[in-house]
């Protein structure tokens, strides 16, 4: 009886594994599909997702968020691994995730695949994502001082916002390029060599800036880069620089 009550609990229990893991496989499928992801990480991925499955993690094959905190973080650590990088961005877009959640679930599954190695990675991801909110934030208020009416004062709303779109996209390139370790005070200084030569290359009907352009005891010549020494004094003091 003994030996027929084991066969019957094994027949009951062995299609919830197979569920469970067919269910893990689904999900990261659609992710790497999704994601475009390479054959060596799919793979390898799948692989740490069923063993971390296998350690008896309940709550993440109940609950979708951490399922998909638990792929995240998978996506992260095994690109690392394998050289093969991912944008973070579309990686936390597809998975309608906040940058906070991914350093989470990065660093409580880094702990379960490899306990013992250091991950500098989710560090330097995280100074740089700090330090790029920190400049965004810089770069909003001074656009809106430096550039009320955008690259072109026309009235058209639609140009101011491609105006600051454009702005910052110069900032983001040059930051990548120079800087992509960078720390907020070198991300600042370039934030101030971008406005100088925003603002030396502005046309004349756009420089409409009271904090800026008001002050002037003599006119800037138009387009002029750099921009004549009073006018720097002007902004790196206007951006306690």
């Amino acid at each position: 009886p003994t030996h027929q009550n084991d066969a019957q609990m094994g027949s009951m229990t062995s299609p919830v594994r197979v569920d469970s893991a067919a269910a893990i496989r689904s999900s990261w499928n659609s992710l790497c599909s999704a994601l475009s992801l390479s054959a060596a990480i799919c793979d390898e991925g799948e692989a740490v997702l069923q063993r971390l499955a296998a350690q008896g993690d309940k709550l993440g094959q109940q609950h979708s968020e951490v399922m998909n905190g638990q792929m995240a973080a998978v996506v992260f650590i095994v690109s690392k691994r394998l050289g093969d990088l991912v944008s973070v961005k579309d990686l936390v877009t597809t998975l309608s995730m906040n940058m906070k959640d991914l350093f989470f679930h990065v660093h409580d599954q880094y702990a379960r695949i490899e306990p013992e190695t250091p991950l500098p990675e989710i560090q330097t991801l995280k100074v740089y994502y700090l330090t790029s909110v920190l400049a965004y934030q810089k770069y909003s208020q001074y656009f809106a001082d430096l550039f009320p009416h955008g690259f072109v004062n026309n009235g058209d709303t639609d140009l101011l916002d491609i105006s600051f779109k454009f702005g910052w996209l110069i900032f983001a390139y040059a930051r990548a390029k120079l800087f992509p370790e960078g720390t907020m005070m070198a991300a600042y200084h370039l934030l101030v060599c971008v406005l100088h030569l925003l603002l030396a290359h502005l046309s004349e009907n756009a420089q409409t800036a009271a904090t800026f352009w008001a002050t002037s005891e003599t006119a800037s010549p138009v387009e002029c880069y750099p921009l004549p020494s009073p006018a720097q004094a002007r902004l790196l003091k206007l951006m306690n620089a």
